[in-house]
């Protein structure tokens, strides 16, 4: 998966889109890890994460042992890498920082 050529990108400006994304994801073994702290951290770090991706989160669910998002994707958005950002990203962020 590379980047879209020129051509083809400049053939998106003139389109309407609308690409609406559930995802979910849970922690390891579904253990209650998500404190009030971890929480307030992943509704920090998400949006930006995804605004860097060309991607817009609409809504955020967070419970003890997993989380919902919303996502908004543009076209070019590529829902794999997004997806490896935000999970990587702010697991190791969150556990870095709250680390006991």
């Amino acid at each position: 998966m590379g980047t879209l050529p020129r051509c083809r990108i400049a053939l998106l400006r003139g389109m309407h889109h609308r690409l609406l994304v559930h995802v979910v994801w849970t922690t390891r073994g579904r253990a209650v890890q998500i404190d009030a702290d971890r929480a307030r951290r992943l509704r920090e770090q998400l949006p930006r994460i995804a605004a860097e991706e060309r991607a817009m989160v609409l809504a955020i669910g967070i419970v003890a042992d997993h989380l919902h998002l919303l996502l908004r994707l543009h076209p070019t958005t590529q829902l794999p890498r997004l997806l490896q950002r935000m999970k990587g990203g702010t697991a190791h962020a969150v556990n870095a920082h709250l680390r006991p």
